[in-house]
C-alpha cells in the first residue's frame, strides 16, 4: 500500500455531466500550493438510460478533461459506461483508490478550493492518522453567518460530531469500516441510543438514515456518517472553510443553502489544531443546530438531571453487557427469535407478540413509537 506518511494523500474527483461547475473546480485545484505534488484519480460517471442529451453532456465533461494540460503529479481518468450514480459512483472510487493507498481526499464537480485546501487536509490527515477516534477530516467549514464558535476558542480548527461530504478526507484502516447495506442499518437504526449517538450531529440525521433505508434518497453520506457515530468517532474542521459549493447548475444540493456559501478568502494559510482530542459540547451544539434549530437530548444543558439520560446509561450498560458471548441477555433474545437489544422497550410492552409487532413495524412507524414512548423528559 501507497501513501506513506511523507507522502500527499491522493485526490479522488467525481464527476457526472457538469462542464462549467467542473472547469471551475479544477481551475480552482490548479492554483492549490500542493496540486503539482498530488496524484488526482478521476471517476467520470455514465450517461442515464442512453439519454442522447445526457450522452453529449457526459461525452463533453470527457473531452475536456482529456484535453488538460498537465498540472498535477499524475492524472488518471475512470470512465464508466452506465450511470451508477452518485452513491454507488462515490463508493467504486473510493474502494477503488483506497486500497491501494493509507489515507485519501474526496471533491465532487461541485466544489470550489481554497488554495490551501491540500495543504490543511494532508497536514490534518498526517497529523491523526494513528488518532483512531479521528475518522474524518472535514475540509468545509460553516458560513460565518449561520456559525459561532466561542470568543474565547483559540484554534484554527475543532472537533464535531458530522462528517461533511464536502471535501473531505480520511484513512483506508477506516473507510474499510463503513457500513453501507441497508438490511445492516435498519437493524441498527432501531436502537434508540444508536439514534441518539447518531442524533449529537444533528436532529436530522436519523430522518435522513431512514430515507436512505426506504429508499427516498441515494447518500453514501448518511452511512458513512452512522459508521462513524457507531463507532465513537469524531471528526476535525475547520472554523473557516477550505472549500465553498458552486450552486449554479447544480443537483447534488437543491437550491441555495446559506451556511455552504462560504468566503474562502478567510481561510487560513496556517492552521492550529486542539490540544485535546474532544468534543467542545458548546461548540458542538452551535454546529447541530445548523442543521436544525433544535439541541440534541444528549448535547442538552444539565444532562444529568434528566430521567431520559439515566434510561440511555441503563441502556447503554445492557447493550455493553450484550457484547459478552455468555451475556443471559444474548441467550434470552436467540432463544426468543428476537432481533433487537434494546431490551427498555421489551420492558415497556411486556407482551411477547406486541414486541414482536414492533419489530415487524416500518421502520418510520417504528420510529414514531420510540420517540413516542422514549424521548420524553
Amino acid at each position: 500500500m501507497s501513501n506513506n506518511i511523507s507522502e500527499n494523500a491522493p485526490l479522488i474527483l467525481f464527476c457526472y455531466n457538469r462542464l462549467e461547475t467542473l472547469k471551475k473546480v479544477i481551475s480552482s485545484l490548479q492554483s492549490d500550493h500542493q496540486i503539482q505534488n498530488t496524484d488526482i484519480f478521476i471517476f467520470s460517471d455514465g450517461p442515464k438510460n442512453e439519454s442522447a442529451l445526457d450522452n453529449s453532456k457526459v461525452e463533453n465533461v470527457r473531452n475536456y478533461l482529456h484535453s488538460l494540460e498537465k498540472f498535477s503529479k499524475s492524472v488518471k481518468i475512470f470512465e464508466h459506461k452506465k450511470n451508477l450514480g452518485l452513491a454507488n459512483s462515490i463508493i467504486y472510487g473510493i474502494n477503488e483508490v483506497s486500497s491501494q493507498n493509507e489515507s485519501f481526499i474526496v471533491l465532487e464537480d461541485d466544489l470550489q478550493v481554497y488554495p490551501y485546501f491540500l495543504t490543511y487536509m494532508n497536514k490534518s490527515l498526517k497529523k491523526y492518522s494513528d488518532e483512531k477516534r479521528v475518522w474524518t477530516v472535514n475540509g468545509m467549514g460553516f458560513n460565518p453567518k449561520s456559525f459561532n464558535v466561542p470568543k474565547d476558542y483559540k484554534y484554527d480548527t475543532y472537533f464535531t460530531y458530522r462528517n461533511s461530504s464536502h471535501g473531505w478526507g480520511s484513512w483506508s484502516d477506516r473507510w474499510n469500516k463503513a457500513i453501507l447495506d441497508t438490511s445492516v442499518l435498519k437493524s441498527e437504526i432501531s436502537e434508540i441510543n444508536n439514534q441518539l449517538n447518531f442524533n449529537k450531529g444533528g436532529a436530522d440525521l436519523t430522518p435522513m438514515l431512514v430515507n436512505q433505508i426506504e429508499g427516498n434518497i441515494d447518500s453514501w453520506s448518511v452511512r458513512w456518517g452512522y459508521t462513524i457515530s457507531k463507532n465513537n468517532g469524531i471528526c476535525i474542521s475547520p472554523i473557516y472553510s477550505y472549500v465553498t459549493l458552486i450552486f449554479d447548475e447544480g443537483t447534488h444540493v437543491k437550491g441555495y443553502v446559506d451556511f455552504l456559501d462560504n468566503n474562502l478568502d478567510l481561510s487560513k494559510s496556517i492552521t492550529t489544531y486542539p490540544e485535546e482530542i474532544e468534543v467542545v459540547v458548546e461548540i458542538a451544539r452551535e454546529a447541530a443546530r445548523v442543521f436544525k434549530d433544535k439541541t440534541p437530548l444528549l448535547l442538552e444543558k444539565n444532562i444529568n438531571q434528566k430521567s431520559y439520560y439515566r434510561k440511555y446509561l441503563k441502556r447503554k450498560s445492557l447493550l455493553e453487557e450484550n457484547n459478552d458471548p455468555k451475556s443471559y441477555y444474548r441467550k434470552y433474545l436467540k432463544r426468543k427469535s428476537l432481533n433487537s437489544t434494546n431490551n427498555y422497550l421489551t420492558k415497556i410492552y411486556r407482551n411477547e407478540n406486541k414486541w414482536i409487532k414492533f419489530l415487524k413495524a416500518p421502520t418510520k412507524e417504528k420510529l414514531k413509537i420510540i420517540n413516542k414512548k422514549l424521548y420524553r423528559k
